[in-house]
């Protein structure tokens, strides 16, 4: 293990909603994803896949109470309005299907999941404990809900964790420089996806 290298066979890449419904494969954060993700296949490195997947009727979202929608803004109707009542992201949609640009092989690991974190009650620790896997570079969006529940989950399951700056984002102004300044430095290493191949070429330099 290495502060500034990556050891190839017990790293995995991890993108988190990389879906159509929140992206499109001309953004550039699509792009440097589409970077990672092949320098991790020169690698020889797993490579995994967190997807929101739910039934239609909405009956595995939980109804509970918040001020505001994930755009933080308030509701109108805070007793009948909830984030899981109008259901995009449904089994078997387009919305739900993997970008083309970072398509999964027969080898990746696809997970689907039903909350916010990509660990809660779904198959992927088990599967990279069983790969032998002790970290994550950590990509996808949005920030401030899915990676950064993802990553307080992996660093309570003692993974380590490298989040992948330029290979996430976020839609709320200012919160990507805050999660990537103020809160992810003291749980994880921050790299952009240049700095990640780098780690990445060096842990395979090494071995």
């Amino acid at each position: 293990m290495s502060y500034l290298a990556i050891q190839p066979e017990k790293t995995a890449v991890l993108f988190f909603d990389m879906l159509n419904a929140y992206h499109s494969s001309d953004e550039l954060v699509v792009q440097n994803c589409a970077k990672l993700r092949a320098a991790a296949d020169a690698a020889g490195m797993a490579v995994a896949f967190a997807m929101a997947n739910h039934r239609p009727d909405g009956a595995d979202a939980a109804m509970l109470y918040s001020d505001s929608n994930y755009a933080m803004v308030p509701w109108t109707d805070p007793e009948h309005e909830h984030i899981g009542m109008k259901r995009a992201m449904v089994a078997d949609s387009w919305h739900i299907q993997i970008l083309d640009a970072l398509k999964p092989s027969p080898r990746d690991y696809v997970v689907k999941k039903h909350r916010w974190s990509a660990f809660f009650q779904t198959s992927l620790e088990l599967s990279l404990r069983t790969a032998g896997i002790d970290t994550i570079l950590l990509c996808g969006g949005s920030t401030h809900i899915g990676i950064a529940s993802t990553a307080f989950a992996a660093r309570d399951l003692d993974f380590n964790i490298v989040v992948v700056s330029d290979c996430c984002d976020d839609g709320l102004e200012g919160s990507q420089d805050y999660w990537m300044t103020r809160v992810f430095p003291m749980m994880a290493r921050v790299r952009t996806v240049d700095q990640a191949i780098a780690m990445i070429e060096a842990g395979v330099a090494a071995s």
